[in-house]
């Protein structure tokens, strides 16, 4: 209580806190900034009772760069496209449909690798001024207190996905989060019957976010016409595994979605799909020891600039790496801007030219 920290004493405890050092030197503890996060979606369903330190970090983290990006990006920043609007008491299907013709998306192809349906469709929401982060590293929060979670404020909305999620469930969270965008926190909800274990407004959004997210993916008259779907003859079937497998290859999405949207056509029982929901948790919790042994036995290295590049997001990367061209900002604002040290710049330029090559 009597002794003051010396200057590197207090660089180190910024660097701990993740707080710049000009916050230890106020008169008194700043306000507490209101949370602009609605919405969690987790493995289980159900959102977290308490933040850990690591989605709290996560949280500042994406608050931070959509500042940045409003600050740098200016006026730029302000002219991404009019965000459609749809309304809970709207048909989820309908609002897919909206979803699906503002992203432009056309026909999925088939793809050949698991993460290139990912990456094709953040490469379009983020052409739509979207801003799409992902947690990465060691300190990411377990997937089990969060898959997702969004930043409805306009312009540049923020989306932030768990690495630690499969591609083709942050597929899905991805549109999931669009829809909470779209619903803008949801403020003008209206009380409807949308699921009977659904009561609650909370509860009733999540069950609309992943109606709309499986009709933006998988549209009703396409996934009706698949050969399998139209052998069940409108008849609820008990779908196999092989089954669910090749649709969600089909669509780039996960054998949990693909079964939802079965569900919704009527060739699926909801006893059917809590059954196999809960093998699919199941697989996931053994999927994860299995990786944490894998990965304790391996020391898998990940080049740095892919690394930051998946973290910050090809936007909001070519933002920044574009304003130290123009010298709107310094090199040492860009390296703080980006997390990264000033040797892995020349790689993440690289990498972020030839994505937007490849778009």
């Amino acid at each position: 209580g009597d002794r003051l920290p010396t200057i590197k004493q207090l660089r180190t405890a910024a660097e701990k806190y993740k707080r710049s050092l000009a916050t230890f030197y106020l008169s008194e503890t700043p306000p507490v900034p209101s949370d602009p996060v609605r919405d969690f979606r987790t493995v289980t369903g159900e959102p977290p009772a308490e933040r850990s330190y690591a989605l709290e970090l996560e949280v500042r983290r994406a608050m931070r760069r959509r500042e940045i990006a409003r600050e740098v990006g200016f006026p730029q920043a302000l002219e991404s496209p009019k965000f459609p609007r749809v309304l809970l008491t709207d048909d989820p299907e309908e609002s897919g449909s909206i979803l699906r013709d503002w992203i432009d998306s056309g026909e999925l192809p088939r793809f050949a690798r698991a993460d290139k349906p990912l990456k094709r469709w953040i490469s379009t929401l983020e052409h739509k001024g979207v801003l799409v982060f992902q947690s990465t590293g060691a300190h990411t929060a377990d997937i089990d207190e969060y898959r997702g979670f969004s930043i409805a404020e306009f312009p540049l909305p923020v989306i932030v996905l768990n690495g630690r999620d499969t591609y083709n469930g942050r597929v899905f969270t991805l549109l999931h989060e669009m829809a909470h965008l779209l619903l803008r926190g949801s403020g003008m909800c209206q009380p409807i019957k949308v699921n009977q274990n659904a009561r609650d407004r909370a509860g009733r959004t999540e069950v609309y976010c992943n109606h709309v997210a499986g009709a933006t993916l998988m549209p009703l008259d396409r996934i009706s016409r698949e050969s399998v779907v139209l052998q069940a003859n409108n008849e609820p079937l008990d779908w196999s595994d092989v089954e669910l497998q090749a649709l969600a290859r089909r669509y780039g999405v996960s054998r949990e979605a693909v079964l939802r949207r079965l569900l919704i056509l009527g060739v699926a029982t909801e006893d059917y799909y809590r059954e196999k929901r809960a093998q699919f948790l199941e697989e996931y919790r053994d999927r994860k020891e299995t990786e944490r042994q894998r990965n304790a036995e391996k020391d898998i290295r990940i080049p740095m600039a892919n690394l930051v590049a998946t973290r910050n997001g090809y936007a909001y990367s070519r933002l920044i790496l574009e304003a130290l061209d123009d010298e709107r900002i310094t090199y040492s604002a860009a390296t703080d801007y980006l997390g990264v040290r000033p040797k892995h710049l020349n790689g993440l330029n690289a990498i972020v030219r030839d994505e937007a090559l490849a778009t």
